[in-house]
């Protein structure tokens, strides 16, 4: 089993809308859209997951 390390990453959060917002990596190309709910709360996190209500 690999060893798990926790590191820093330089990442650069840009507001577009009340609930829109896009995430960039600054040393990988790394871009994607992040949508967040009333409490700011990411609800989608484009290309990487979906929240998932409770029933």
């Amino acid at each position: 089993m690999p060893a798990l390390t926790i590191a820093p990453a330089a990442r650069r959060y840009t507001r577009l809308a009340a609930h829109r917002h896009r995430s960039q990596g600054l040393f990988r190309g790394f871009r994607g859209g992040l949508l967040v709910d009333a409490e700011g709360l990411v609800r989608v996190y484009e290309g990487t997951f979906t929240r998932v209500e409770a029933p």
